[in-house]
């Protein structure tokens, strides 16, 4: 048995010249910005580091923030 989503539509994508992302380091923000990626020439990641991450998710951020043009880091401090 074969089980296959449909690719989600993105063409409302193509109405804006500049796109935000708030980019979590899970694995939906993950999936969602793999999805975008024909978009990221007008993708801002947006990521909130509270300083709390796991150890798996910096590394998820760290991969995505060393591919994506324009990555914004907000640090704050969870304590």
């Amino acid at each position: 048995m074969t089980y296959s989503h449909p690719r989600p539509d993105c063409s409302v994508m193509d109405n804006h010249e500049r796109i935000g992302l708030a980019f979590s380091g899970g694995k939906d923000s993950l999936a969602i910005a793999y999805l975008l990626r024909p978009y990221w020439d007008r993708l801002t990641f947006y990521h909130c580091d509270a300083g709390d991450l796991l150890p798996e998710t910096v590394e998820v951020v760290k991969h995505i923030e060393e591919m994506a043009p324009r990555f914004v880091r907000i640090e704050t401090d969870s304590r």
